[in-house]
């Protein structure tokens, strides 16, 4: 499916973020952060600053489910993904500056989040 001119302007918004761009320079991390159980189809990469800790997840294919990922800090007790949006204070009404980026809770250095396929995620986690 090609991409039309609204799909890739949201794209270089998105890779030109200043959220994003810290990642996207940053060495490799060498935390051994996995899907748990193993899953074939999910693809990890991690990446680290001084001030955050980066987790890039795509899904290959399978169909949609809930995957598990464990390896991160003990000390990570939550984070943030990236691009994906929610009202906070809830509306009404629907303000774009209470947008704020989805959180999510880790618990023991796990998580668990839905994937579809070819699903592709930023995760950022405050060190």
């Amino acid at each position: 499916m090609p991409l039309n001119a609204a799909k890739i302007e949201g794209l270089v918004r998105e890779l030109s973020s200043t959220a994003l761009a810290p990642a996207l320079v940053a060495p490799p991390s060498s935390l051994s952060v996995h899907t748990q159980p193993h899953s074939a189809d999910i693809e990890l990469a991690t990446r680290q600053t001084p001030q955050f800790l980066y987790l890039f997840v795509v899904r290959r294919g399978g169909a949609t489910s809930q995957i598990g990922i464990a390896g991160l800090p003990s000390t990570i007790r939550g984070g943030e993904v990236l691009f994906e949006y929610v009202q906070d204070p809830p509306p009404p009404p629907l303000t774009p500056a209470n947008q704020k980026f989805r959180s999510l809770a880790v618990t023991g250095g796990a998580f668990r989040d839905w994937f579809a396929p070819h699903d592709a995620r930023v995760y950022r986690f405050r060190r």
